[in-house]
């Protein structure tokens, strides 16, 4: 879209050398040209069970044989695995008990004489070793 600006005042001061017709037709141009490349569409990440399983599996891989057999709390396992909830800074309890379970973690609670129960995660025997 060309302007030209005139410094005489018997015309306005700024005239389009472009009609509202070739106006139209030119952004009707670019929005053909728009819409034949489609927009990139980004890849939904999977759930968040899935990524918090992947962190899980990742973690459980650099640990030896002997961490390995022994018990954690869940929240021991969410600041050992970098566990990041979605909103908040913590992960929610109740996917990653589903993560764990994915990644072949068995719950068991401990009833002390005194005191609440405490809940323990462990890995199964072929994912131990």
């Amino acid at each position: 879209m060309a302007l030209d600006i005139r410094t005489d005042m018997s015309t306005p001061h700024f005239v389009y050398k472009e009609t509202l017709r070739q106006q139209i037709e030119r952004i009707k141009a670019e929005a053909r040209v728009m819409n034949s490349n489609p927009p990139t569409r980004q890849i939904k990440p999977g759930s968040l069970i899935e990524k918090y399983t992947h962190q899980i599996t990742e973690w459980v891989a650099s640990l030896s044989t002997i961490q390995k057999h022994r018990k954690y709390t869940l929240l021991e396992i969410i600041a050992l695995s970098g566990l990041v909830g979605h909103y908040r800074p913590r992960a929610s309890n109740q996917y990653t008990g589903a993560a764990l379970r994915k990644a072949g973690f068995k719950s068991k609670r401990v009833w002390p004489a005194e005191g609440p129960s405490t809940r323990y995660w462990f890995l199964t025997m072929k994912e131990a070793t």
